[in-house]
């Protein structure tokens, strides 16, 4: 803007000289002339002599959390830049919801850090994307811009609230397949070693360990691993993401199922969350066995969202309904066995076993999660 208003400004003393025959104010236009021209060629060189970097020192944040975002200037030339701006989008993958932010700053030295509070309102991956650095001259009047292409993702996670969740003893006590063993008691699997002891009455003679007996000239017994079955299953039916109103569904939608799943955890009952992948079109899932499998499963849901944008160019339309999803998943893992089967709806509708329990109000979603007991 500046510059447009001294080129407008040239264009009028040159007028004037014009009009009045004067040389001097000719000689003036000459002389704004060549100090336009040094200060464009002066941002020119500046503008490729700096280097811009983008972060977030912590990626991770709950709705509405206030992040620092940072943004590094490295100016490789000996002069310095009085000021620049840069252009930032800012887009979350989920809700679709997009803003332009701009970082203005004053870099004199050769290294200088701008911060911007930057923060999620909805659950989802918002991508900061540099998209346009603009450089100033020394008088702040001239600018040229150059396009930049820096990113950074922030990774908002839904709150999880307190829930009753008991757990009986048929989950306690499941027996079904899994690569996990439990670590405290053995059991009846035979294709895993728990470990080994000397033979007591009443052990079985299939579970002597002939060939350590023969090196300690005792008998040494064999304890099978109890494998550590996941007796529960968590199908999350997120809708196809897309609109503010949507954004606010999921975030209670997902809150509910981080709510569940933690209970779980905590209670000490493993669990797989299940949900359609939009990517391959298939069900997919992750076992649970305490908080950190629940937020590599939500951040598995985030990630399917993104690169199905990627892949498609658009925002996909495919999903499935909430019956499709425990079918696929009960057709894809055929043969193993679930004790308890909770679904969270689109809706925030918590079901255990085909039976609604609770309505969700999304605005009052953590008493409405404390007034219910799950028993699974």
């Amino acid at each position: 803007m500046g510059g447009v208003i001294y080129l407008l400004a040239l264009m009028l003393l040159t007028y004037t000289a014009l009009l009045y025959e004067s040389g001097t104010i000719l000689l003036c236009v000459f002389c704004g002339v060549v100090f336009a021209a040094l200060a464009y060629l002066y941002v020119f060189v500046q503008m490729f002599l700096i280097r811009t970097e983008l972060s977030l020192p912590a990626g991770v944040a709950a709705p509405g959390e206030k992040k620092k975002l940072v943004f590094t200037c490295h100016n490789r030339g000996i002069f310095p830049v009085i000021k620049i701006k840069g252009y930032v989008s800012c887009t979350n993958s989920y809700s679709g919801e997009r803003r332009r932010l701009v970082i203005t700053g004053s870099p004199g030295g050769k290294q200088m850090e701008l911060y911007r509070t930057v923060r999620g309102n909805h659950c989802g991956v918002v991508t900061y994307r540099l998209r346009k650095l603009r450089v100033y001259d020394l008088t702040g009047i001239f600018s040229l811009a150059r396009r930049c292409d820096r990113c950074v993702e922030l990774t908002v996670m839904p709150p999880a609230y307190a829930a009753a969740v008991h757990v009986t003893e048929r989950c306690r006590s499941f027996a079904g397949d899994s690569e996990i063993y439990d670590q405290g008691r053995p059991g009846a699997d035979a294709s895993e070693v728990y470990s080994v002891r000397p033979f007591k009455d009443g052990d079985r003679i299939q579970n002597i360990h002939w060939k350590l007996s023969v090196r300690s000239d005792s008998l040494i017994v064999r304890e099978n691993s109890r494998p550590l079955g996941a007796p529960v299953v968590l199908y999350v039916e997120p809708a196809a993401p897309g609109g503010r109103k949507k954004a606010v569904t999921a975030d209670a939608q997902f809150a509910v199922a981080a709510s569940v799943s933690l209970a779980l955890a905590e209670q000490g009952c493993a669990h797989y969350i299940a949900w359609y992948d939009r990517v391959s079109g298939d069900v997919a899932r992750m076992r649970a066995d305490c908080g950190e499998g629940m937020y590599r499963a939500m951040m598995a849901m985030y990630e399917g969202v993104v690169r199905c944008r990627y892949l498609s160019g658009r925002r996909r339309q495919e999903d499935v309904e909430a019956a499709g999803l425990r079918e696929r998943y009960l057709d894809k893992y055929r043969g193993e066995q679930v004790v308890t089967e909770i679904s969270v709806s689109r809706e925030a509708v918590l079901a255990v076993n085909g039976v609604c329990c609770r309505r969700m109000d999304l605005r009052k979603l953590e008493e409405e999660l404390s007034g219910v007991e799950l028993i699974v």
